[in-house]
């Protein structure tokens, strides 16, 4: 609709004016010259929203208008939506389903988008203004520590599904997020405590908290994550034939809360011997606890608790000030996290049974899962079979 609507509807006649709102692009005379209206969509507060130029004669107003669309469509438009970039994170965090995922998201944003950008109109943020806050991540500042590339990736995802929204909502016509370019992550280095250095964490926490101990030592042995081993209940382990079944987990936002497994899968899994000892004895001393406080533990009641009835499950975030606590008067130990009991089990594991078995317990997908995370600790594996092969060869 261009020239035709300004010859029928003259801009005096209400009839035109009233078309000009709801038509997409118009082009009609005002004074000397021409007048180009695009329409831009609906703004986050569903008001309409239009942007008119003005071109001296016909021809040129028809160039401008096919430029006008061009940028609208490319979403170059620099006076469109004027919502803030802080106002679209939070509508779409709303719609986050995971609470451990939407705190995540909250944090990362209130920590490292909202003071650079989180004012920035959606409409003219750009890609390069999303590269040059994933370059200051990348080399810190105001005080705050370069970030590794994962951080700033996982920004990223949250950036890029935010401003995806408001493409479908049609706030904006693209998402600048899908052409920036956050830092490539690469392989991802894992490290993991030694025997030695893990034998001396359990010992120091046997004199101080042998419910730690417990905790540690089940991490260790069966490679479960810090809130899968949280969300234990009594009723998930079979102590006669030393199985669990790890079927839930606990997640950290404002609040912990249960929840599923991160795979949501259901597995059991076979208990060491001397990890069920362990774990008999801290059951057995909760119990003696809870007859010298004239009650009884719960049946179902969860096997790291904080009362004596075993209604309140560890906090996650506690067990990892506890052990912190512990690796502080343990010098070998400095840098070790409680994650890094997850990653004992996988490397050890690679040396003494097979990458099914840890993909197994590792709770993995896909053995390859297993494989490209801790391909690093095959080498003594390559080495033995290298020495066999080599004796084979010689007809040792």
């Amino acid at each position: 609709m261009s020239s035709r609507v300004e010859g029928r509807y003259p801009a005096t006649n209400p009839a035109f004016v009233t078309l000009v709102w709801h038509a997409r692009e118009v082009i009609r005379k005002r004074g000397k010259g021409y007048e180009v209206v695009v329409d831009l969509g609906r703004d986050s507060n569903g008001r309409r929203r239009q942007r008119s130029r003005m071109a001296p004669t016909k021809a040129a107003a028809k160039r401008l208008e096919v430029d006008l669309l061009a940028q609208r469509d490319e979403g170059r438009v620099a006076d469109g939506d004027t919502a803030p970039l802080a106002h679209l994170y939070a509508r779409w965090l709303e719609r986050v389903p995971e609470d451990s995922t939407r705190y995540q998201a909250r944090r990362s944003f209130e920590r490292y988008v909202r003071p650079t950008l989180g004012a920035t109109p959606i409409a003219s943020l750009q890609p390069a203004d999303l590269d040059d806050l994933y370059l200051a991540m990348a080399r810190g500042w105001k005080g705050q520590r370069a970030l590794s590339p994962s951080t700033i990736n996982g920004v990223h995802r949250y950036l890029r599904a935010a401003l995806g929204l408001g493409v479908r909502w049609g706030w904006i016509s693209r998402n600048p997020a899908e052409h920036a370019r956050p830092p490539a992550i690469g392989d991802v280095e894992t490290s993991a405590p030694s025997p030695a250095v893990l034998r001396e964490l359990l010992a120091t926490a046997t004199a101080v908290d042998l419910g730690l101990v417990a905790f540690l030592r089940f991490a260790a042995n069966t490679g479960k994550r810090r809130g899968e081993v949280c969300a234990l209940r009594r009723s998930d382990l079979d102590l006669e034939h030393a199985r669990a079944r790890i079927v839930r987990a606990i997640g950290v936002s404002t609040t912990a809360y249960v929840k599923p497994t991160k795979t949501r899968s259901k597995r059991s899994l076979t208990i060491g011997p001397a990890t069920l000892v362990t774990l008999r004895a801290h059951l057995d001393a909760q119990d003696v606890l809870a007859a010298e406080l004239g009650t009884t533990v719960d049946t179902d009641g969860y096997v790291f608790c904080s009362d004596p009835e075993g209604r309140v499950h560890w906090h996650p975030q506690t067990v990892s000030r506890r052990f912190a606590e512990v690796r502080a008067v343990v010098p070998a130990a400095a840098g070790v996290q409680l994650r890094q009991f997850r990653h004992f089990m996988a490397t050890q594991g690679l040396e003494l049974a097979s990458p099914a078995a840890v993909a197994g317990r590792a709770d993995h997908a896909r053995e390859s899962t297993t494989l490209d995370r801790y391909r690093a600790f095959l080498e003594p594996g390559d080495q033995a079979l290298a020495l066999a092969l080599d004796e084979v060869i010689d007809g040792g």
